[in-house]
This record gives structure tokens, sequence and C-alpha cells, in this order.
């Protein structure tokens, strides 16, 4: 790989194939030192309890209203609402940045009662030989 860090912000919920997206931002990346991805995604928090009705409000009335109302396009933030439905859930989204290569350093909710976006903190895998890990690799080339 050639970058040494990458930064994806509420953009991997619009990967039309979120697995072959995180790979090919792995491909690219170096292995070994203090590389890093992060991703900051907005998602259904899980284990909200007593949030969840201000939670659902929140999304499903508030933003499209206060969107629209900014932008003049009310549609691009019902848009949004349906893209955090089909985000996965914390565990499956893990599961997914290490299948791609990366090892989970750090996962936070952020803003108030942890219904905000979630930051996820990424390194490179790299295993034992110091070899970079991803379930793809890049295509040899022989001179």
């Amino acid at each position: 790989g050639e970058f040494d860090a990458a930064l994806v912000s509420f953009g991997v919920r619009n990967f039309e194939d979120r697995m072959k997206g995180l790979k090919e931002i792995r491909r690219v990346m170096k292995s070994g030192g203090p590389e890093r991805l992060v991703i900051l995604e907005v998602s259904v928090p899980e284990n909200i309890g007593a949030m969840k009705p201000l939670f659902e409000f929140f999304v499903e009335k508030a933003v499209p209203f206060m969107g629209g109302l900014i932008s003049g396009y009310p549609e691009a933030y019902k848009y949004l609402q349906t893209s955090m439905l089909k985000f996965p859930n914390d565990e499956t989204f893990k599961g997914m940045l290490e299948e791609a290569g990366f090892e989970v350093k750090e996962n936070v909710r952020l803003q108030p009662f942890g219904l905000g976006p979630s930051m996820w903190v990424c390194s490179p895998r790299v295993d034992a030989a110091g070899e970079g890990t991803s379930a793809e690799t890049e295509p040899s080339v022989e001179t």
C-alpha cells in the first residue's frame, strides 16, 4: 500500500458494496506503523433503552424537517434516515472491518447520550511475517 491514513466521513453507508470498498481501502494502505483508518458514520445506536423514542423522533422527524428547512432538499434527509436504518449494527460492522484486514482499535459513539455518529479507529492488520493482511491482495507483476 501507499497511504499512511484514510478517512471516510459519512460515506461507508453509501458504498455500493461495503466489503469491497473496505478491502480496497485496506489494499492501498501501508502496514506495520502508526497507520490509521478513521470512519465516522451514522447508524442506529444499540442499547439506548429509554432514549430510543427520543432517537426515533430525532431521526424520523427532526432531522428531515431541519435539514429540509436549511437546505431546501428534504428528500436528501429522508435518505439519511433510510441509510442509517440499513447500516449494520456495531458488532456486524466490526466483523466486516476485521474481514477486510483491519484491527479495530476504538469505536466511540459521539454526541450526548451516545445518540450521534460512531467513530471507528482501525489499523491495518499485519500477520506474523510482517506482511499486511486482507482478504484480497495486490496482483503480482513480473518484470
